[in-house]
């Protein structure tokens, strides 16, 4: 092939280890590509791999946020469920773990290792935390109509990462773009397969976010969605 399009970190590794020489584009990297070894530099990439991030990590400041104008009152025990098979967790947790200091709430760390592990995650979040932050990856996508059921069962509200799962029945997402992601990267494969070198293309990270609120998803848990969250959200699901 000419050109090679992945999405995440994962496909973007296992493409990077089969070839050195044809160019690779990643439209929604969830890690910094210089720490896990995929560019040079930001600026300039100069091997085989450019594309686009959200370094979702910033961001889980962002949603307790949200999360606490959505219950009214600043959420006091968080549980991150994630899966610990995804290079990008221990960033990602850390970086949660941090952002709930910040907050000034108690947060634990649940891990989901495989799709028979939900309904476990889920009764142990149910027991002592009052409100979820939920990660993105493959097995959070497959099973992500499983997970937001399992929310709105043990009432739990979760605030999510990305836009497909709150249209998957999650109460509400925050994230990068995607959809802007794969529009610019559209112009990176045109550029690349018109002769510009892509290691001379910069890494481009997510500078558009979206707030995405599933209402019936709030109602099913007995949950008032602010007006003024309401007016500020870029997609509300009715």
């Amino acid at each position: 092939p000419d050109i090679l399009v992945s999405t995440g970190t994962t496909e973007t590794r296992a493409l990077h280890e089969l070839t050195t020489t044809i160019p690779i584009v990643f439209m929604q990297l969830a890690a910094d590509p210089v720490a896990v070894g995929f560019v040079q530099r930001i600026s300039r990439p100069g091997g085989n791999v450019t594309g686009f991030t959200q370094w979702p990590q910033s961001l889980w400041g962002k949603r307790i946020e949200l999360l606490t104008e959505l219950l009214g009152r600043r959420p006091r025990r968080l549980a991150w469920i994630g899966n610990p098979r995804n290079a990008t967790s221990p960033e990602n947790w850390a970086a949660a773990r941090d952002a709930a200091a910040r907050a000034g709430s108690e947060i634990v760390r649940v891990d989901v290792d495989g799709a028979s592990d939900f309904d476990r995650a889920f009764e142990m979040a149910a027991k002592w935390r009052d409100a979820l932050l939920i990660q993105f990856d493959f097995l959070f996508a497959v099973e992500r109509r499983r997970v937001a059921a399992l929310a709105v069962r043990h009432r739990l509200p979760a605030i999510y990462e990305n836009r497909l799962q709150a249209l998957g029945g999650g109460l509400v997402s925050y994230g990068g773009d995607l959809r802007e992601n794969y529009r610019q990267g559209g112009t990176y494969v045109h550029r690349v397969l018109n002769g510009t070198p892509v290691g001379q293309l910069p890494v481009v990270q997510a500078s558009r976010f979206e707030l995405v609120i599933n209402v019936p998803a709030a109602r099913a848990i007995g949950l008032a969605v602010p007006e003024r969250l309401i007016a500020r959200a870029d997609e509300l699901i009715e």
